[in-house]
C-alpha cells in the first residue's frame, strides 16, 4: 500500500509538469493573425429572394468560424 502511494506521489509532478507544458503548446500566439474579409452590404433592390422547398435529412451548420476564434485557438495558418 505504501509504495503504490510512493509512485503516484512521485510521479504526480511530473504529470503535471506535462500538462502544464501541454496547456502552454496549445495557448501559444499564431504566427500570422487571420484577418476577416472585407465585405459591403447589398441595398434591398441589390438583391432577390430565391424560394425554395428543400427535403432535408440533417441540417448542419458552420459554428465559430469567424476571424477572432481561429486567432484564439492553435491553428495551421499558411499566409501564402
Amino acid at each position: 500500500m505504501w509504495v503504490a502511494k510512493t509512485v503516484v506521489l512521485k510521479f504526480l509532478p511530473i504529470l503535471f509538469l506535462v500538462l502544464f507544458l501541454c496547456y502552454l503548446y496549445l495557448d501559444r500566439e499564431l504566427e500570422h493573425p487571420i484577418e476577416a474579409n472585407p465585405f459591403t452590404c447589398l441595398s434591398a433592390d441589390e438583391g432577390y429572394i430565391k424560394q425554395e422547398t428543400l427535403a432535408f435529412n440533417n441540417i448542419y451548420g458552420v459554428g465559430l468560424a469567424y476571424a477572432n476564434h481561429i486567432n484564439e485557438t492553435a491553428s495551421d495558418f499558411d499566409p501564402t
